[in-house]
């Protein structure tokens, strides 16, 4: 994804390995207008990290990646803040399209 999303210009993608805490400090130091979060990394406390990067990261659009797709699922992370939710095996090359419309506005 790094990669993928690296190909735009005045993109800066980086993986964040470190939890929430390294994710929050990377928002504060990016100030990004998109944070791609990956569902199975953010664990069991998944929603309570969309929410504070909602809080965080104002007017930021958060982008949900997950391999594990259920209704349930994303309506909990639509209720957290997540704006997008993305099925990685059908929607990946969308991500690509879709931060380089958020590059355009």
């Amino acid at each position: 994804m790094v990669a993928l999303l690296g190909e735009l210009p005045h993109v800066h993608a980086f993986e964040c390995g470190g939890g929430t805490a390294e994710i929050l400090r990377s928002i504060d130091e990016f100030g990004p207008a998109c944070v791609i979060l990956d569902a199975p990394a953010l664990g069991a406390v998944g929603n309570d990290v969309i929410a504070r990067v909602r809080d965080t990261c104002d007017g930021c659009v958060i982008v949900v990646l997950t391999n594990e797709a259920s209704p349930e699922l994303e309506a909990a992370c639509r209720e957290a803040g997540a704006a997008y939710f993305l099925r990685k095996w059908a929607d990946f090359e969308r991500v690509k399209e879709l931060v380089a419309a958020l590059e355009r506005r």
